[in-house]
């Protein structure tokens, strides 16, 4: 993560989504806010089956998401954090939203 931070701070402005599971290890002034996708878990746990991804990947995934992991850990490192729920969702309206949150984040700073 050290390579991200640096590459952040020599190039603040080259764009304006990073999409990572790892935002909690970047320091927040390099960070305009962070959104969490999130997804009841069964629902999570169908898509993942469909996708093909190995049981035990499946079940890291759920279980991160029962347990809010990675909301909790981005809020520990995070001022702007947001979470949009996914399970009925559309993959346009999730854009839709998360286009709205994006431009929210640029508008503070």
């Amino acid at each position: 993560m050290k390579i991200v931070a640096d590459y952040l701070k020599e190039n603040p402005t080259d764009f304006d989504v990073i999409e990572s599971h790892l935002s909690h290890l970047l320091p927040d002034e390099l960070i305009s806010g962070v959104i969490v996708l999130r997804c009841e878990p069964e629902t999570l746990k169908k898509r993942l089956e469909k996708k093909g991804w190995d049981a035990e990947k499946i079940r890291e995934n759920v279980e991160a998401e029962m347990i809010d992991l990675i909301a909790w850990e981005s809020r520990q490192k995070h001022e702007n954090v947001v979470e949009i729920d996914t399970t009925f969702k559309t993959p346009e309206t999730v854009a839709e939203e998360v286009g709205k949150y994006i431009n929210k984040f640029r508008e503070k700073n």
